[in-house]
């Protein structure tokens, strides 16, 4: 049976003989009602209010049902079939746990089935799906601060923390590296800002996904000029016109991408910049120098936000060098002489930086340091030929042809004074005095040729060639003394004064007379006053004759009448006047001496040593007290005569004087050497040096380089004293009487006080 409609059935039982029975009634078994009912049916979805839950998530889902007939019924069942409970039309079923999950578990199936109720029956299932993500267990941060955000350095490493699980049999990544399940991760080196995305997916490709940012602070690495990046640097310097780059390395995060660079100049040098102001990191900036000056170039890094940096590099753009001039003062000196060199040049207008100046010669000296307009002193031992170098700041020659300038040098030789056929004089000349000119020159004046004192003078040059003067002298003279007047004085300036003398070759024949040579006329006059004053009226040789600081006057003192020793002394004065004026000192020297010397010192007294057999004083005259007063005592058996005595003037010195050779006790030649101390006013024995050559009525000079060179000496009874190239026209003055027997050359020597 169908029934369309709810329907009861009766059953009825009638016998063969009519007798019936009917279910339902008293006795019997009720009737039976059959109700028809609808099909299981609904209108609408079965939802779920979580359609992905975390991995490990317990939960609760909650179910909505579909609209359904009254009548029917509806459960919902977990992947299982296990019911999580019942639902109504249009209802909700909250609070279902989730079950545990297995490590594979990447989906839950739920289903919702509608039952109409019917004994057999008619049922509709409605399925639905939850996705299992995989779940980021710890937060995916930055280390260095806990946070999904942070600021590094260039070159910082990152490092990231985090951990996940649910991802079995799928993938984890941060920004396409492998990540295990748990971290820490490191990426080393960041130069952009950059964003880190870890995406972890299971087997069924569901993912989940976690950012953080890592912004990169601008940093300049180096700015720098040069022609190539490997040898640039902080400034360089340019000729004007040449071009150079600018280099510049720098990271950080910008607007968009890496941080921009720009560079500023003033304006006055932005033209300057060939290819505009905009900089790449690692890409050269041409730069032309089209202006004279410090150019300063300023690199601008600007970050997408926070402060700037900047770095500086300088170029000094200079203008071309100039070589003017180089001039000697001498074309032509002696050998051990020198001259100055005086270069004229320039660096350009304004430079920014200095340019460099040399002078080489080519004996292969060279001289830096050098100052326009400022000479030099050189000191060639052979004709040299010297070039000046003019480079500007940035190296660039002179445009100019470099300048040259030769310095001829005069090889110097011994010209001997005495042979029969010499070029000074025939027969002996001893008791002379040598006087440097300048230019090279010197004067030889009178001294006693065998048994004759002569009135003849001689000017020698350096290649040995000696000529008579126009005049001779005004008086014969030996031992007599010669002073050069300075030729800033306002009288006689330059004049050689000669004084005193013996005039004849006895002993007693000394005399009072004084006579100037003139270089400029090559001849001699009178100066008509004697070397006498009041009472000191003796005539005197082997005396001492000192020009005073003042460069006029000269002290006159000691030395032999004839007869006696003389303690006397004047002062004469040849440079204020046309005609010289003598003054007397107050009082007299303590001893009397003869053979000493009379050496002016830094203070401008005079030092007057020796003179005295077994006498050791030394005594100091005060020009500015016009007296004598004591010096000390030389060490014991230093009785000094005929000796020499130097100040030492290099200027590494202290303006000490060395006294050297001489005679000591009963005329026996000496090799010692003392040192006056003008500071300390002591003598001391120099034990450690003395001498080569014990030597006597030698000649010793200051020579500019700190050294004493001393010529060789004259003894009794020897005859050959000889020029050698000790006559320099540097030389002020020399004193010498007489020589050795043997070459000369073979017995000169040097004292170094260093």
């Amino acid at each position: 049976m169908s029934p369309d409609l709810a329907t009861s059935y009766s059953l009825r039982v009638t016998s063969r003989s009519g007798v019936s029975v009917q279910s339902g009634s008293t006795g019997q078994p009720p009737d039976v009602s059959v109700s028809v009912v609808q099909p299981a049916s609904f209108n609408g979805n079965f939802t779920v209010d979580r359609t992905a839950i975390d991995f490990g998530d317990p939960g609760p889902l909650t179910f909505t049902a579909p609209t359904f007939p009254s009548g029917l019924t509806a459960v919902v069942n977990d992947g299982s079939g296990v019911s999580q409970g019942a639902i109504t039309s249009g209802g909700t079923l909250p609070s279902v746990a989730v079950p545990a999950m297995a490590a594979t578990t990447t989906e839950l199936l739920y289903t919702l089935v509608i039952n109409n109720g019917a004994t057999i029956p008619d049922t509709v299932s409605f399925g639905l799906i939850v996705k299992v993500r995989p779940k980021i267990t710890s937060p995916f941060a930055f280390q260095s601060n806990g946070t999904n955000a942070a600021t590094f350095n260039p070159g910082d490493d990152v490092v990231l923390n985090y951990a996940y699980n649910g991802a079995t049999g799928g993938s984890a990544k941060i920004n396409g590296v492998d990540a295990t399940p748990s971290g820490p991760i490191t990426f080393a080196n960041i130069q952009a800002s950059t964003v880190y995305t870890l995406t972890v997916t299971n087997s069924a490709g569901t993912g989940v996904t976690a950012t953080v940012t890592a912004t990169v602070r601008p940093k300049i690495y180096s700015f720098a000029v040069g022609a190539t990046q490997s040898t640039a640097t902080s400034t360089v310097t340019i000729s004007i016109g040449d071009t150079t780059n600018l280099f510049a390395s720098f990271a950080g995060s910008g607007a968009t991408g890496s941080a921009s660079g720009t560079i500023a100049c003033a304006s006055s040098c932005n033209p300057t910049l060939t290819s505009g102001t905009s900089i790449a990191s690692g890409v050269a900036l041409g730069v032309t120098g089209n202006t004279n000056g410090t150019l300063v170039y300023t690199l601008t890094v600007s970050p997408s936000s926070g402060t700037s940096v900047t770095a500086s590099a300088t170029i000094k753009v200079v203008p071309p060098a100039n070589a003017t001039s180089l001039t000697a003062g001498s074309a032509i000196i002696r050998t051990g002489a020198r001259t100055t060199l005086t270069p004229v040049f320039d660096f350009g207008t304004n430079p920014a930086a200095p340019g460099s100046a040399t002078i080489t010669g080519s004996d292969g000296s060279k001289y830096v340091n050098l100052t326009s307009n400022t000479a030099i002193n050189v000191a060639p031992s052979a004709t040299t030929t010297y070039t000046l170098n003019v480079f500007n700041a940035a190296g660039a020659q002179a445009a100019t042809v470099p300048t040259t300038t030769t310095t001829t040098v005069a090889v110097g030789s011994w010209s001997v004074l005495n042979t029969d056929t010499g070029a000074v004089e025939n027969g002996k000349r001893l008791g002379v005095t040598v006087t440097a000119l300048g230019g090279g020159k010197m004067l030889i004046a009178g001294g006693v040729n065998g048994t004759t004192t002569l009135n003849t003078a001689r000017v020698c040059d350096a290649s040995g060639a000696c000529n008579a003067t126009k005049t001779t002298m005004v008086s014969a003279r030996a031992y007599h003394t010669a002073v050069v007047i300075d030729p800033l004085a306002a009288n006689n300036g330059g004049k050689i004064l000669l004084m005193g003398g013996y005039t004849a070759t006895g002993p007693a024949t000394p005399t009072t007379s004084a006579e100037f040579y003139d270089p400029t006329t090559d001849s001699f006059t009178d100066t008509t006053v004697p070397i006498t004053k009041g009472t000191v009226t003796s005539a005197r040789a082997r005396h001492i004759a000192v020009l005073l600081s003042d460069g006029k006057t000269v002290l006159v003192a000691g030395g032999n009448d004839g007869t006696t020793d003389l303690n006397t002394a004047i002062m004469y004065d040849a440079g204020t006047n046309a005609t010289p004026s003598t003054a007397n000192i107050s009082g007299t020297m303590a001893q009397a001496r003869a053979s000493f010397t009379g050496t002016l010192l830094a203070s401008g007294k005079v030092l007057a040593v020796g003179g005295k057999a077994g006498d050791l004083t030394a005594e100091l005259f005060d020009p500015t007290a016009n007296t004598f007063g004591s010096a000390g005592s030389l060490p014991t058996g230093e009785d000094k005569r005929s000796h020499t005595a130097v100040r030492i003037t290099g200027i590494d010195q202290t303006n000490d004087v060395l006294i050297s050779g001489g005679v000591t006790g009963t005329n026996t030649r000496s090799s010692t050497q003392v040192l006056y101390d003008p500071n300390a006013g002591t003598f001391t024995k120099l034990t450690a040096a003395p001498l080569g050559t014990a030597r006597s009525n030698h000649a010793a000079i200051a020579l500019s380089i700190d050294v004493q060179l001393l010529t060789p000496s004259m003894i009794e009874g020897r005859k050959d004293f000889g020029l050698a190239a000790i006559t320099v026209s540097s030389i002020n003055q020399i004193s010498a009487s007489g020589g050795t027997a043997s070459p000369p050359g073979t017995y000169a020597e040097t004292y170094e006080p260093n």
